[in-house]
Protein backbone atom coordinates (compact mmCIF):
# COMPACT_ATOMS: atom_id res chain seq x y z
CA UNK A 1 0.00 0.00 0.00
CA UNK A 2 2.72 2.61 0.75
CA UNK A 3 4.28 2.00 -2.64
CA UNK A 4 0.97 2.72 -4.35
CA UNK A 5 0.59 6.03 -2.50
CA UNK A 6 4.24 6.94 -3.19
CA UNK A 7 3.94 6.18 -6.91
CA UNK A 8 0.60 7.90 -7.46
CA UNK A 9 1.59 11.07 -5.62
CA UNK A 10 4.91 11.13 -7.47
CA UNK A 11 3.26 10.73 -10.86
CA UNK A 12 0.59 13.34 -10.17
CA UNK A 13 3.01 15.85 -8.67
CA UNK A 14 5.58 15.56 -11.42
CA UNK A 15 2.90 15.68 -14.12
CA UNK A 16 1.36 18.80 -12.56
CA UNK A 17 4.77 20.48 -12.42
CA UNK A 18 5.50 19.48 -16.00
CA UNK A 19 8.72 17.71 -15.04
CA UNK A 20 7.83 14.22 -16.19
CA UNK A 21 7.58 13.07 -19.81
CA UNK A 22 4.30 11.32 -20.64
CA UNK A 23 5.93 7.91 -21.04
CA UNK A 24 7.49 8.11 -17.57
CA UNK A 25 4.10 9.02 -16.12
CA UNK A 26 2.62 6.01 -17.91
CA UNK A 27 5.29 3.78 -16.34
CA UNK A 28 4.38 5.13 -12.91
CA UNK A 29 0.68 4.50 -13.50
CA UNK A 30 1.47 0.99 -14.71
CA UNK A 31 3.54 0.37 -11.59
CA UNK A 32 0.74 1.58 -9.30
CA UNK A 33 -1.80 -0.56 -11.16
CA UNK A 34 0.43 -3.62 -10.83
CA UNK A 35 0.69 -3.05 -7.08
CA UNK A 36 -3.09 -2.71 -6.79
CA UNK A 37 -3.51 -5.96 -8.71
CA UNK A 38 -1.18 -7.82 -6.34
CA UNK A 39 -2.75 -6.17 -3.31
CA UNK A 40 -6.18 -7.58 -4.12
CA UNK A 41 -5.23 -11.07 -5.27
CA UNK A 42 -6.73 -13.85 -3.22
CA UNK A 43 -4.92 -16.81 -4.77
CA UNK A 44 -3.33 -19.28 -2.39
CA UNK A 45 -1.16 -20.99 -5.03
CA UNK A 46 0.16 -20.16 -8.46
CA UNK A 47 1.58 -17.09 -10.17
CA UNK A 48 -0.80 -14.63 -8.48
CA UNK A 49 -0.27 -15.93 -4.94
CA UNK A 50 1.47 -13.73 -2.38
CA UNK A 51 4.68 -15.70 -2.92
CA UNK A 52 4.17 -16.24 -6.65
CA UNK A 53 6.18 -14.93 -9.59
CA UNK A 54 3.88 -11.96 -10.24
CA UNK A 55 4.19 -10.69 -6.66
CA UNK A 56 7.94 -11.11 -6.92
CA UNK A 57 8.21 -9.09 -10.13
CA UNK A 58 5.84 -6.23 -9.27
CA UNK A 59 8.39 -4.32 -7.15
CA UNK A 60 10.60 -4.32 -10.23
CA UNK A 61 8.04 -2.06 -11.96
CA UNK A 62 8.61 0.60 -9.31
CA UNK A 63 12.37 0.33 -9.66
CA UNK A 64 12.08 0.72 -13.45
CA UNK A 65 9.85 3.78 -12.99
CA UNK A 66 12.30 5.37 -10.54
CA UNK A 67 15.26 4.72 -12.86
CA UNK A 68 13.38 6.17 -15.84
CA UNK A 69 12.46 9.20 -13.78
CA UNK A 70 16.04 9.65 -12.59
CA UNK A 71 17.29 9.43 -16.17
CA UNK A 72 14.82 11.98 -17.55
CA UNK A 73 14.40 14.43 -14.68
CA UNK A 74 17.70 16.30 -15.08
CA UNK A 75 16.98 16.88 -18.79
CA UNK A 76 13.45 18.11 -18.14
CA UNK A 77 14.66 20.33 -15.30
CA UNK A 78 17.24 21.98 -17.57
CA UNK A 79 14.58 22.54 -20.21
CA UNK A 80 12.18 24.07 -17.67
CA UNK A 81 14.68 26.63 -16.34
CA UNK A 82 14.99 29.60 -18.69
CA UNK A 83 18.42 31.01 -19.45
CA UNK A 84 18.12 34.24 -17.45
CA UNK A 85 21.73 34.52 -16.41
CA UNK A 86 24.18 36.18 -18.73
CA UNK A 87 27.90 35.82 -18.43
CA UNK A 88 29.70 39.06 -17.97
CA UNK A 89 32.78 39.76 -19.94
Amino acid sequence: MPTIVFTVTGVLGLRQAGLSPPWVSALGCLSAAAHVLVLFTLAQRGAFAADGIIAGLVPLTTVIWILALAATLPRSQRAAVPATFQTGG
